[in-house]
């Protein structure tokens, strides 16, 4: 058995969260699992599980979450934010309120705990002692498919500093921050709320797109291939002291793989057909040479 941690999840109360815990709980680990509403978590405190009340949106909940987390455990070793939300419609049928609460719950919420994280990892465990903070993603930050602009554009905001953040961190501390995008696992997905179609929309040509919409507000999202224990088990290993060093981009489940792989592949292409066209910006005389050089420099922080 690997050595017993200290885990605190956000948005403990969806399947993949509920299935995290017991995986923790079972591998001898102690869990922090929080949730806006403590009637969603289908646990009962124990020795090892605190339940803890948190809208990841309030400060001063996740302040009171992490002191309730300290008062019991005397720290904390692994941060997961999962906390989330969920709603589909094009980007002129989305309230500007909606809108936003995507970014308060997906963005800003899990900066507010990361941020409260760091401050309590290097106050209550010794120097060099392994601890991570893991922000729980999806393929759509990539895809960024329709109807899903803001869920993904706050899973890229999140991932992008979360890539700035881990290159931040001193390598003394030990701390290490991951993406970890997961593909499908329902294998009956619940129904997601789909927002009427504006009327220039419905007025179009019918496409793909519109395909999509009515087949997802009529069955859902497809079932996943994803088997939800493997994923906790697997992402319970992120954070063993052993782990070794880790990409900062995690996928859980070959689709979610394939999908990042098919967008990075693509972006490549389009990327390279845009050289000449980069180039010939460049002042006269530029030294392509020298430009390298540059780049090279810079491409050190990464």
């Amino acid at each position: 058995m690997s050595e017993s941690q200290v885990w605190f999840i956000t948005g403990a109360g969806s399947n993949f969260g509920v299935t995290l815990i017991r995986a923790a709980l079972a591998a001898g680990h102690r869990v922090v699992a929080t949730a806006r509403k403590l009637s969603s978590l289908s646990l009962e405190s124990s020795d090892s599980l605190l339940l803890v009340e948190l809208d990841v949106t309030q400060q001063t909940h996740i302040d009171a979450a992490f002191e309730a987390a300290i008062a019991r455990f005397g720290h904390i070793d692994v941060v997961v934010n999962k906390a989330g939300t969920s709603l589909l419609g094009e980007v002129e049928a989305v309230p500007e309120e909606d809108a936003r609460h995507f970014f308060e719950v997906q963005f800003w919420g899990p900066v507010a705990v990361s941020k409260a994280a760091l401050k309590v990892f290097r106050e209550t465990k010794p120097a060099g002692a392994r601890r991570c903070i893991i922000n729980v993603s999806s393929a759509t930050a990539a895809l960024a498919p329709p109807l899903h602009a803001f869920h993904a554009a706050s899973k890229a905001a999140l991932e992008t500093l979360t890539l700035s953040l881990n290159r931040e961190l001193p390598k003394e501390w030990n701390i290490r921050a991951f993406n970890v995008e997961i593909g499908g696992f329902e294998s009956k997905p619940a129904l997601v709320r789909v927002l009427p179609q504006p009327p220039a929309y419905a007025a179009a040509a019918p496409g793909i797109v519109s395909m999509f919409r009515t087949n997802i507000a009529t069955n859902g999202p497809p079932p996943g291939i994803g088997d939800v224990n493997k994923m906790a088990r697997s992402m319970l290993d992120l954070a063993r002291p052993d782990a070794g060093k880790l990409p900062v981009l995690i996928t859980l489940g070959s689709d979610a793989w394939m999908l990042a792989r098919t967008v990075q592949q693509r972006g490549l292409e389009e990327l390279q057909g845009e050289e000449a066209r980069a180039r010939s910006t460049d002042r006269d005389g530029t030294d392509p040479a020298v430009v390298e050089q540059m780049v090279g420099h810079i491409s050190m922080l990464l």
